[in-house]
């Protein structure tokens, strides 16, 4: 059971990430849903003009159903590469979409509380490691 929550913390934090970096578009993400909007709509937009990326800006459906492919591929990869039980990984199937909805909801706003709180703990320590350095 232990693993089983292990790995549902392991798909929170990829989909947190992968959250944050649709949202700052330095990925190839952004460029990937230019490529896939132009070829579905007439109307093509440019790079600068994009202001939604494949979760950053979506509506609560699309969320849903990036959050369900996002499940499916790292459950795909799981279930080749891991070891772990048939029943944790069926158990995970299920309870892997929730959790990476949940990650692309609350990520991006709890990475960015971890980030700032772990920014103030790196200069803190920097700054005592230059004190001891001047001594």
């Amino acid at each position: 059971m232990d693993t089983l929550y292990i790995w549902l913390l392991v798909y929170f934090i990829l989909a947190s990430q992968f959250y944050l970096l649709d949202k700052k578009g330095k990925f190839f993400l952004r460029k990937l849903y230019l490529l896939l909007y132009n070829v579905g709509h007439r109307q093509e937009i440019t790079e600068a003009e994009v202001t939604k990326g494949f979760i950053y800006n979506q509506s609560l459906g699309t969320r849903l159903t990036a959050a369900f492919v996002f499940d499916l591929i790292l459950s795909l990869i799981v279930w080749k590469f891991n070891t772990l039980g048939f029943g944790i990984k069926i158990v995970l199937l299920f309870l892997g979409t929730p959790t990476v909805f949940l990650g692309f909801w609350f990520g991006g706003v709890l990475m960015a509380f971890f980030s700032k709180a772990f920014s103030k703990t790196v200069t803190t320590l920097m700054i005592s490691a230059r004190a001891k350095l001047i001594r």
